[in-house]
């Protein structure tokens, strides 16, 4: 990456919604207010800059890792194609929703832990920050060790408290047991 760059002549979207001609400097990836000695020069005359988008709650990445029953797609592919779709999309910054559940499948607690691990492996060649919501399942007492270590890592996930287990039992207790018939399957 360049040092310092500017952006010239662009309609640049300001934080009041209105589009104006003006510069923008940008200095050791940081977009700054006063100019700096550029080192490169990008005309944006024809086009309009705008801020990169925050996706905070996506869980598309779990299509592009199981596509259909049974269709596993390695973790490098997979988010190598989430990451493509995002900085196609202008999405900068992507908070992945995740969860670590007593669920089977693909929102079991295994599969928390491999992305976990995958995502801090292929996070530096990535082009967008990808982050976690980690969504957190209450009754997934055995998450707890890896919730409390995923919460050092840099940057820190965000977390969300999910509650299926109430929903599910009284579902059953009124005598509907497809969910639970699923579940079963999968495990």
């Amino acid at each position: 990456m360049k040092t310092s760059v500017t952006l010239t002549g662009g309609q640049v979207l300001g934080p009041d919604g209105d589009l104006s001609a003006i510069d923008v400097y940008i200095a050791e990836g940081q977009i700054v207010e006063s100019p700096a000695v550029a080192s490169e020069h990008i005309d944006c005359a024809r086009y309009h800059v705008l801020p990169g988008i925050v996706d905070v709650h996506g869980d598309a990445f779990e299509l592009e890792l199981h596509p259909r029953p049974g269709v596993d797609i390695g973790f490098p592919i997979a988010m190598g194609s989430v990451d493509r779709q995002l900085a196609a999309n202008g999405i900068t910054t992507a908070f992945h929703g995740l969860t670590a559940s007593w669920e089977p499948g693909a929102r079991s607690l295994s599969a928390a832990r491999c992305f976990m691990d995958n995502l801090q492996t292929l996070r530096p060649r990535l082009i967008a920050d990808h982050r976690v919501q980690l969504r957190w399942e209450t009754f997934a007492h055995d998450a707890i060790h890896d919730v409390a270590g995923w919460l050092t890592h840099n940057p820190t996930p965000a977390i969300a408290f999910n509650d299926h287990t109430t929903s599910t039992l009284e579902t059953v207790k009124s005598g509907d047991t497809t969910k639970l018939e699923q579940w079963a399957r999968k495990a």
